[in-house]
């Protein structure tokens, strides 16, 4: 039975594979407005600069030098599918690609939720910070201030803290838990 995809998830999950030719510039997004002059070293060229093209490397020599260079970006990839997944044009588009796949789509998405119960989620000097601002704290009653102090840091919630505290990783005495 297939499932029906949702937008938000293939967007989530797309990914963005090498282009063939990684060297090979894209067209500047700006590129048909564009009047930029006297970009490069010949002073005597008075036409618009996206009009030089280097011959050796195949490519336009504005968008090496300009200043206001941005790479193009497929509007079709900007709104539903967000995908080039069964495009036409896909083999012969230079632009980058985005694809999705539901094997890697589904893999991360099982990480992700691994990774989210995988128990503590804060590396030991973290930790260890925490143990030295909140145990004082906790030791003279203060665990309004506490609460507070995390609403400020943002870095852990509640009940991630709980969790820190249940397993022992602070160096507070049993009693006090």
């Amino acid at each position: 039975m297939f499932a029906l995809l949702n937008s938000c998830e293939v967007k989530e999950y797309r990914y963005f594979p090498r282009r063939k030719d990684p060297k090979k510039v894209l067209q500047c997004a700006h590129f048909k407005s564009c009047h930029m002059r006297f970009l490069c070293q010949n002073k005597d060229f008075v036409r618009s600069c996206k009009l030089c093209y280097d011959t050796k490397l195949g490519i336009r020599q504005c968008s090496l030098i300009c200043p206001d260079y941005q790479e193009t970006i497929f509007p079709k990839l900007q709104k539903a599918p967000y995908v080039c997944n069964g495009c036409l044009k896909f083999r012969r588009c230079d632009l980058q690609h985005a694809l999705y796949s539901p094997q890697q789509a589904d893999e991360s998405s099982h990480d992700l939720l691994v990774s989210c119960r995988d128990g503590i989620n804060q590396s030991p000097a973290d930790i260890a910070l925490l143990d030295e601002l909140i145990s004082p704290l906790l030791k003279q009653g203060n665990h309004s201030l506490i609460f507070m102090l995390i609403m400020v840091m943002k870095s852990l919630a509640a009940g991630g803290l709980f969790t820190i505290i249940l397993t022992g990783e602070f160096l507070l005495p049993k009693i006090l838990i």
